[in-house]
């Protein structure tokens, strides 16, 4: 087996991905999510923003890192670890035996930028809620939780089209 990196996976930037998660009985479900940190001035690459979403490790704390392993375990779409199993295990099975398949979709809204992060991030706030409610309101089966859009957000005529635009491009079928 032969892994090539491609370099642009570790580019980092604001981006607002969408993570599609085909069940081989259940159907297709979704993630929403963005890079741009709240507490670092930071926005991770997509290597290691998708790294994070594998870390069956961080589950029990309230870190978003995990939210697809989260996802699958709250919707039952793998099996639930047995006895001493981990988490882990029963993610890798259900990918290699096909019961799942994961892909994502990667947007770069912008590139990094120490001195405008707040700003960058705020904006990538605002299209990723925005996108979630559009999925939200074609419904369609999400993962996110709990996701509050302000009027602030509502309102940014930038970011709705920023987030219509990501998700036409999507092609979804019902």
């Amino acid at each position: 087996m032969e892994i090539n990196y491609n370099s642009e996976w570790f580019e980092s930037g604001y981006y607002v991905y969408v993570l599609i998660i085909e069940h081989h009985k259940k159907g297709r479900y979704y993630y929403v999510g963005m890079t741009g940190d709240r507490n670092h001035i930071s926005a991770r690459s997509p290597f290691y923003r998708m790294m994070g979403h594998f870390n069956t490790y961080n589950l029990n704390n309230s870190s978003h890192d995990s939210q697809l392993v989260a996802g699958l375990r709250d919707k039952k779409l793998i099996d639930i670890p047995q006895g001493k199993e981990n988490i882990r295990v029963c993610v890798e099975r259900a990918i290699t035996n096909k019961i799942i398949e994961v892909r994502a979709k990667f947007n770069k809204i912008r590139d990094f930028d120490p001195e405008n992060h707040k700003v960058n991030r705020i904006y990538l706030e605002s299209v990723e809620l925005n996108l979630i409610k559009i999925f939200e309101d074609n419904e369609l089966e999400i993962f996110n939780k709990d996701t509050e859009i302000t009027d602030y957000q509502k309102n940014n005529k930038e970011a709705l089209i920023k987030a219509k635009e990501i998700f036409n491009n999507l092609n979804i079928k019902k």
